[in-house]
């Protein structure tokens, strides 16, 4: 219940707060793994082509050295977020997911004490059920997604939560999930 202008009124709140599966986790790696390497190549495709362009007008192909650390870059994204695989989770879990009734806000507070974000109910673009977890897909800029595990919802139930997002659920079949998953 909320108080609003003295009067009170039932809200219906969402909290999801607590832990995740190991699948959880590994889907969240492989997602953090795919980002990175995207981010990463167009960096490093964009040095790659900077390097050469200048190794070809100044005729010193030496500076083609420099091409050593992209490319191992480029091999190294991938990998990155399972061998910090703590850090990773720190910053991409969230702690706390509360989607408020009234469907104006969703908050996300991730494990990180000093990073809270705030989104807008309309750039939620669909989410997509796994079973176990959803999983908040939103609209650019934020590419990536959060998951929310069902068994961490703490207030609020399954239920209530797929009839505030009723049209924006998809749920994938276990076969579709096993096979993203390795």
């Amino acid at each position: 219940r909320v108080r609003n202008n003295g009067a009170m009124k039932e809200e219906n709140i969402i909290i999801f707060e607590g832990r995740y599966s190991k699948q959880a986790i590994q889907f969240m790696l492989k997602k953090n793994s795919i980002m990175c390497s995207a981010v990463v190549a167009a960096v490093a495709g964009i040095g790659i082509i900077v390097v050469s362009v200048i190794s070809y007008m100044l005729d010193l192909w030496v500076f083609m050295i420099f091409l050593i650390p992209l490319v191992l870059m480029i091999g190294l994204a991938p990998i990155a977020p399972f061998i910090y695989k703590k850090q990773t989770i720190e910053t991409i879990a969230p702690k706390q997911i509360i989607i408020d009734g009234d469907m104006k806000f969703i908050n996300i507070t991730l494990h990180k004490s000093t990073t809270a974000i705030q989104k807008p109910f309309n750039c939620l673009k669909r989410v997509i059920d796994y079973g176990e977890w959803y999983y908040l897909k939103f609209k650019f800029p934020k590419l990536d997604g959060f998951v929310c595990p069902k068994e961490a919802i703490t207030q609020g139930d399954t239920e209530e939560f797929e009839k505030i997002f009723a049209g924006k659920v998809v749920r994938k079949l276990k076969k579709e999930h096993s096979k993203s998953a390795k």
